[in-house]
């Protein structure tokens, strides 16, 4: 939850109040979700969506369900009915409809981006998909310099590169030259693996540069650089 606080102190509109409930979720926090979806209730003008967000208050998913399909319907664009209904999917487990959900969103706004990536991250972890999951911490990145956690998020990204960092290397290599039997080309295989340790390297350096004394980055950045000797 690096910027949850500060964003839910910026007078938000419903669609980022839902993002935020979303994360909380996952947080495991259900006070917590009530409360910012109740906000996101008063925030919104669809009665639709006021109306299937008190069903989930009220834990009633079929109900919330249909009532986000008919939000869907009088407004196909609206950016915190896909938020929510991808809420129900990762509360069900359902986590394939909900970075469905989640990348229909990231299509129809801007200022939601990086709530999305980390909830499109976090769906991707549970998932397994370590390498997509690493993809949207790097796209969150840009974003977090504007709202002031560009260290936090920048060695989040590099740790967790590190510690999937075979998964990651996996995905980047699909598309890859492929040998008769499918597998990635030996050379394929090695370019990869030393593109993936030079920017899991520049992240850690960026985060020690971007909190320059803290003794976690420096200690991480030296194991990292340790281990790929």
């Amino acid at each position: 939850q690096r910027h949850i606080a500060a964003l839910l102190g910026l007078q938000p509109d419903a669609a980022t109040l839902c993002d935020a409930a979303a994360l909380q979720q996952f947080h495991g926090n259900p006070r917590d979700v009530v409360g910012t979806l109740q906000q996101a209730s008063a925030a919104s003008t669809s009665a639709a969506l006021r109306m299937g967000m008190a069903a989930m208050t009220l834990g009633q998913a079929a109900d919330a369900h249909a009532q986000l399909d008919g939000a869907l319907a009088q407004c196909p664009h609206s950016v915190a009915a896909l938020i929510l209904q991808a809420h129900l999917h990762i509360a069900s487990g359902e986590y394939d409809a909900a970075a469905l959900r989640l990348r229909t969103a990231t299509l129809l706004t801007h200022d939601n981006a990086p709530l999305l990536h980390q909830l499109l991250a976090k769906v991707s972890e549970h998932s397994r998909d370590y390498g997509g999951a690493y993809e949207h911490l790097q796209a969150e990145l840009p974003f977090s310099r504007s709202y002031g956690y560009a260290p936090k998020a920048t060695f989040a990204c590099a740790t967790f590169g590190a510690e999937h960092f075979d998964a990651v290397v996996q995905k980047r290599c699909q598309g890859q030259r492929q040998k008769a039997d499918g597998s990635v080309t030996d050379a394929a295989l090695h370019r990869v693996q030393q593109d993936t340790r030079k920017e899991v390297r520049k992240l850690f350096e960026r985060a020690c540069r971007l909190d320059a004394g803290n003794a976690m980055y420096a200690a991480a950045l030296r194991s990292w650089s340790e281990t790929q000797t």
